[in-house]
């Protein structure tokens, strides 16, 4: 037999094979839908029967479940700093690196806790919420009136659970704050998979034990909760946030803590 021919061979086999391979693929992703949504028409009716609505339609995965740690960075951190403080000395203290100007003084543990106090208080709080954003916060609505805010991070497209940073405004301007930056995360190793629809039915033995007024969940999507563990090391693990109409809950690893985080979170 000709070599071109022997080729010719060859190649029709393995795009059959790859047909055969993609043809696998197409059918399991087909089933897994199939599957997630029988899951959801039966978290829909047990939702109902409880006197509850899920709006959902359709179930959302977390792709990767992992734990993660808290990845300093000098630059990042400095230029965090200087969104309050402007050019800053800096000087390391312990678990902490200390940051100063003649605004103000910031401590920024390496567990990425800090507290901020503005000797010369200068930021609005429109301004403050705008350079907040561009490092990725968003205000929570929470009632604490002209003279606090509350923040939330979202670090790699997830709302970090925990990370919630506070601004205290005097005379409508930034006099202090607290609360968490995180920089960077370094992934961990992966944990046992706690699905949407697990979260979900977790929520719904939650809201009958607390008594809570009926409602409708409409939307619910992966997030991390920080724990800061020591002055050296805050972690993150996999969580999900559930959205009501009226409020946020979140649903950590494994279903055993749930909370309202006192406000939606878009």
């Amino acid at each position: 037999m000709e070599t071109y021919q022997l080729k010719r061979i060859t190649i029709i086999v393995l795009a059959l094979v790859n047909l055969s391979l993609l043809a696998l693929l197409g059918q399991s992703e087909l089933q897994q839908r199939s599957a997630e949504q029988q899951t959801l028409m039966q978290l829909k009716d047990l939702y109902l029967s409880s006197g509850m609505e899920l709006t959902l339609n359709e179930l959302p995965r977390m792709e990767k479940q992992t734990s993660a740690t808290v990845q300093h960075s000098a630059e990042a951190e400095a230029a965090f700093a200087a969104v309050f403080l402007g050019e800053a000395d800096v000087q390391e203290s312990g678990s902490s690196m200390l940051y100063s100007s003649d605004l103000g003084a910031m401590r920024l543990r390496r567990n990425s806790a800090f507290e901020l106090n503005m000797y010369r208080p200068f930021l609005t709080q429109e301004t403050c919420l705008h350079l907040l954003a561009e490092l990725g916060y968003t205000a929570l609505p929470r009632h604490g009136g002209d003279s606090t805010v509350y923040l939330i991070q979202t670090v790699d497209g997830m709302p970090v659970i925990g990370s919630t940073v506070t601004l205290h405004f005097s005379g409508g301007h930034l006099s202090s704050a607290g609360g968490f930056y995180i920089a960077g995360l370094h992934a961990g190793g992966s944990i046992s998979s706690y699905t949407a629809a697990d979260a979900l039915s977790a929520f719904l033995q939650y809201a009958l034990e607390q008594e809570i007024a009926p409602l409708s969940v409409r939307d619910i999507f992966p997030a991390r909760q920080l724990s800061a563990e020591t002055l050296f090391q805050s972690t993150l693990q996999p969580a999900w946030i559930i959205q009501t109409e009226g409020a946020s809950y979140y649903v950590n690893h494994d279903g055993s803590e749930i909370a309202s985080l006192q406000g939606k979170i878009s």
